[in-house]
């Protein structure tokens, strides 16, 4: 059975680091985390087969992307993320035509997340979660252990990735006050093979004027 980490009412779910005058700090390490941008930051992660992580198991596919070292994303009011977002997605398709259980799955995987990742999992990386249909036969306490356990697996992955490869990093703008979410880039020199390392560059600039092609099509060419 999936332990609760403990009374979790009180802590506020701004999932932002404020400013120090900020009435709105977190009380404690457990809060509703933030999600990912749907124009430019899921299409990215889920196109992109090479620059992040994925981990499949039998009722989801977790797909990872940390952050840079010195990279702090922000939200629309220029506060800082805080440690990590993570967004669920639960297409007619893979999971089910009615809405509500859509609805409920990708709340029971955000809540799982807002668990788990403060004690489990790794920090300062951004979390896609893909729901399979397969998860409506299982219990909550199956659905927690097994997200536990792909944290945990996606974040040994990760490391033994970066103690062979060199730490990948995302390409961000140059201004840190502003959002960072302009495509996935390994960095230069950070590999430890010597090879020149190859830029993927995602053109998301007009993505505001043009009515961008629906997840639901981009999962299913995956």
């Amino acid at each position: 059975m999936f332990k609760l980490p403990g009374r979790t009412t009180g802590v506020l779910s701004s999932g932002v680091v404020p400013y120090p005058n900020d009435p709105m700090i977190p009380q404690g390490k457990y809060f509703k985390p933030k999600g990912l941008d749907k124009i430019t930051e899921i299409p990215t992660m889920l196109k992109n087969k090479t620059l992040v992580y994925r981990l499949q198991t039998k009722g989801f596919m977790l797909i990872a992307s940390p952050w840079n070292m010195d990279e702090h994303p922000r939200d629309h009011n220029g506060l800082r993320i805080r440690d990590y977002r993570v967004t669920a997605i639960a297409s007619k398709k893979q999971y089910s035509k009615k809405a509500h259980p859509r609805w409920q799955i990708m709340r029971m995987i955000r809540t799982a997340a807002a668990m788990i990742l403060p004690d489990k999992g790794m920090k300062r990386c951004d979390y896609l979660f893909i729901a399979f249909a397969e998860m409506r036969k299982m219990s909550r306490d199956e659905i927690f252990l097994m997200i536990e356990k792909a944290f945990v697996d996606v974040e040994a992955k990760i490391k033994r990735d970066w103690a062979k490869n060199g730490r990948r990093a995302r390409r961000v703008s140059s201004d840190m006050n502003k959002p960072s979410s302009t495509g996935i880039a390994t960095s230069t020199g950070a590999s430890s093979s010597g090879g020149d390392d190859k830029i993927l560059d995602f053109n998301f600039a007009d993505d505001h004027k043009r009515k961008i092609q629906s997840l639901s099509s981009i999962i299913e060419d995956m």
